[in-house]
């Protein structure tokens, strides 16, 4: 019944930690004795993704990069014009139609 396949479940399966960093691979081959299959692991250096296999590490293809750039870009302070006296002057305005 139930009780039978929840008892397979539990004997056959295993929850590993979700994942682990390193900085090369070099740092994760020390790590593999400690490893338990299943483990993914990232590598820093190479942004590679790998999966502990039973002899040794396998590489897992990553797909299109979805970009999260949130650089900001340096945008120049609009500054306003120097506040002139000529600006208050009474002037009449310039007519952009010709009239005068």
């Amino acid at each position: 019944g139930i009780g039978a396949i929840r008892n397979i479940y539990e004997s056959t399966t295993k929850i590993v930690p979700g994942a682990v960093t390193f900085q090369n691979t070099e740092a994760m081959i020390k790590m593999s004795t400690i490893s338990p299959v299943g483990t993914l692991a990232y590598i820093i250096d190479e942004e590679a993704l790998l999966v502990r296999v039973n002899n040794g590490w396998q590489y897992i293809a990553l797909g299109t990069l979805l970009s999260t750039s949130t650089r900001a870009t340096v945008t120049p302070a609009l500054s306003n014009p120097p506040f002139e006296a000529s600006n208050l002057i009474n002037q009449l305005p310039i007519r952009t139609d010709g009239s005068g």
